[in-house]
Order: C-alpha cells, then structure tokens, then sequence
C-alpha cells in the first residue's frame, strides 16, 4: 500500500524488487507477509527470483 503511483509502469522484475524489501521489512518484525492478487509471473518473480534477461529471445 502506498508503494507505487497507480500511474506508473512496473515490470515483474521491479515488482519483485520492490516486494522483497517490503517482505523482508515484515520478517524482521516477525510477522508472516501475505501476498495476495495479481498473476502469477509476478509471484514467481518473487518466489523464484526469475532472471527474466536470462531467457530473452533475440529478434
């Protein structure tokens, strides 16, 4: 909440950039981060740590 100008465009690797510091903020206050919404390429950005420039097609 409050992260990102509804505005803006966001890729799945700034996504997952993003979310992880906000989960990793809420680990360290000990709570349980819940991810909810939005697709699954975006999660498994997060989950996986997908490296998007690895699987790049040329042309």
């Amino acid at each position: 909440v409050a992260v990102a100008d509804p505005r803006e465009s966001w890729s799945a690797a700034r996504y997952a950039a993003e979310a992880d510091k906000c989960v990793q903020d809420i680990l360290r206050r000990g709570k349980r981060p819940v991810l909810v919404g939005g697709t699954g390429l975006y999660l498994d950005a997060l989950v996986r740590g997908t490296d998007f420039a690895a699987g790049s097609h040329g042309g």
